[in-house]
């Protein structure tokens, strides 16, 4: 059955009664509405009679014969060739189709995963085409398995409908947000509810944005690029081959995302100076399993775990050298290399000169800003 107090709005295009708590398999809004349209197209009316713990029964009532519907909505009966269609045989062969496939997943090896949580098929189905074209996709049916498939793809976004069974879309946000291992994971809703009372509860959450439904695939399309490429400005921003001090707060995005950054540049500072410090022993001190530390730094910084450890050390390296306190020999032991050469071949490969065209480069750079 259905509440009383939900009754008049059953036929309004996107309303959904909230049966969240038993609800098996979720809707759109959309059903009754386009019911509607329909019996009334044919002069007809729709009614709904239903009492909760017993049932519901719809009722429509359709005129007969044609005499009420205008001439030119009338179809004659007429087979498609006097209309003037005609069938053709299309062959495509094995060959072309699996070639075109392998280039389309050739292209896409390295596009961004985004992770599409929707509990009605035919509203994921759509999603989906939304993004196969540009990105990689994959799909949970609520936010129970949603949860389990971040957890073990860690996408690139989510895009989670808010309404759905087990667990909805502002719990699932909250839990990735939560989770020191899934907090860097960004998250788009989708609602149809528009109201500001509405988003704000999903952006206290940790939401990164909203759409409401219903929504232009160009719409969702574009705020889902707005939040890839923002977090791919954060990578390279983190990543940039600069003599920075290091700070978590230059990288981050939420708390949680802060305290787990903050944890690892601790660690590895504080083993800067010991050349057998390895990812495991990283994993160790952060409480992490290599796995999950592995694709959590991937996502944050778009670097392995080992290539994270070798840039915080030779960005240390550039900040020992510009303080003319200690040889190049000497700073490549503080830093934790144990080969002078194999540090000039890493050092030039992010910095794109050698340490002491860096020192040379720096101090001219120096001189024309005081001469300025």
């Amino acid at each position: 059955g259905i509440p009383k107090a939900s009754l008049p709005y059953v036929f309004d295009r996107f309303y959904q009664v909230d049966h969240s708590d038993h609800q098996i398999a979720g809707g759109t809004g959309l059903g009754l509405a386009l019911s509607k349209e329909l019996v009334e197209l044919h002069k007809g009316t729709i009614a709904v009679d239903s009492n909760e713990g017993e049932g519901t029964v719809f009722s429509v009532f359709l005129p007969l014969g044609c005499d009420h519907l205008p001439e030119d909505q009338l179809i004659q009966k007429k087979s498609l060739q006097d209309q003037g269609y005609s069938l053709q045989k299309v062959d495509i062969s094995a060959t072309t189709s699996d070639q075109w496939e392998y280039a389309e997943s050739q292209s896409k090896i390295d596009a961004p995963l985004i992770l599409i949580v929707e509990d009605n098929v035919d509203m994921r189905h759509f999603i989906e085409e939304q993004f196969s074209g540009t990105y990689r996709t994959i799909t949970a049916e609520d936010g129970w398995e949603g949860w389990k498939k971040c957890l073990s793809d860690m996408p690139d976004l989510v895009v989670s409908d808010v309404a759905m069974p087990r667990r909805n879309g502002i719990e699932l946000c909250d839990q990735i947000k939560q989770d020191e291992r899934t907090a860097h994971v960004p998250i788009l809703l989708l609602t149809s509810k528009a109201t500001s009372e509405d988003q704000l509860i999903g952006l206290k959450k940790g939401a990164d944005d909203y759409v409401t439904k219903p929504f232009d695939p160009k719409m969702l399309l574009a705020r889902a690029e707005n939040i890839i490429a923002t977090r791919r400005a954060l990578r390279s921003h983190f990543s940039a081959a600069k003599p920075l001090t290091i700070e978590p707060s230059q990288v981050t995005v939420t708390s949680v995302d802060e305290e787990f950054l903050h944890s690892v540049l601790k660690s590895i500072e504080a083993n800067m100076s010991n050349p057998d410090y390895r990812v495991q022993d990283l994993s160790r001190d952060v409480a992490m399993s290599r796995m999950h530390l592995y694709r959590k730094i991937k996502a944050i910084t778009g670097q392995t775990v080992v290539e994270l450890i070798r840039t915080i050390r030779l960005k240390r390296a550039a900040q020992l050298i510009l303080q003319n306190q200690s040889t190049i020999a000497e700073i490549t032991y503080q830093v934790g290399f144990s080969d002078l050469q194999y540090f000039r071949k890493c050092f030039k490969k992010l910095f794109g000169c050698s340490p002491s065209e860096y020192v040379t480069e720096s101090n001219q750079a120096h001189s024309t800003i005081e001469s300025s």
